[in-house]
């Protein structure tokens, strides 16, 4: 367990992690998994990561679920791995990356499977768009 200092240092080096802006040949990711399967993400992530060639740093919070990734290599294999997280995690999001990095990926991860299904009932409930308005 990290107490005063060590926790402070761990903490500030999260915060310095994320908040960092993209090179033009990074990738930060923000990724979650239910906490339990926290492990094989990240796992997973580093295989990914070492199959496209990249190099990779993350912090992770085990009771979150939350795994900040900074991926970095040639922008081809970095779009490649992000497609890879995502359909593998479902849940990932594109926080920041060089503009030609962060062409083709979804920003937010996969649509649900059921997202047509969903978008109708909502319909059917809500006719005229007047609760929670979506785009169209």
């Amino acid at each position: 367990t990290l107490r005063d200092v060590e926790e402070q240092a761990l903490w500030a080096a999260v915060a310095a992690h994320g908040a960092s802006i993209a090179a033009a040949d990074e990738l930060l990711v923000r990724l979650a998994a239910i906490p339990a399967e926290l492990g094989a993400a990240l796992t997973d992530s580093a295989a990914i990561a070492a199959a496209n060639g990249l190099k990779l740093a993350l912090a992770a919070g085990g009771l979150s679920g939350v795994a900040l990734l900074r991926l970095r290599g040639a922008p081809a294999a970095l779009r490649s791995c992000y497609g890879q997280l995502v359909a593998r995690w479902r849940h990932g999001q594109l926080l920041a990356a060089a503009p030609d990095v962060a062409v083709g990926p979804p920003n937010w991860g996969t649509s649900p499977a059921a997202a047509d299904l969903m978008h109708a009932i909502k319909h059917s409930l809500d006719p005229y768009g007047t609760m929670n308005p979506s785009p169209p």
